[in-house]
């Protein structure tokens, strides 16, 4: 599938009647739980949180903007300590 390709096969792209591009602050309650309940059936729903990391505003792949940005800096944060504990740890030598 292309690069803009999987938009055309996204739930959202047959309901307009949402706010998928506006401001978080400005959506209500309703109209967010409805977009993730769209998300969460949608069969491209990885690649729209692929392209959700360049985006700075709108509701991408189940999430606004502020979701997006605390769920990476948690990933970011379990990666560095993945890699801080892999490097600092010296591997166990077995007795023979």
């Amino acid at each position: 599938m292309s690069a803009g390709q999987w938009q055309e096969n996204a739930a959202c792209a047959s309901r307009l009647d949402l706010p998928w591009l506006g401001d978080s602050e400005a959506v209500s309650w309703d109209q967010a739980d409805a977009m993730r309940w769209v998300c969460a059936a949608c069969p491209v729903r990885v690649m729209c949180l692929a392209q959700a990391e360049a985006e700075s505003g709108g509701f991408w792949a189940g999430r606004d903007r502020g979701l997006r940005r605390n769920r990476y800096a948690v990933t970011r944060a379990r990666v560095r300590a993945t890699t801080t504990v892999r490097a600092t740890t010296t591997p166990r030598r077995d007795a023979a």
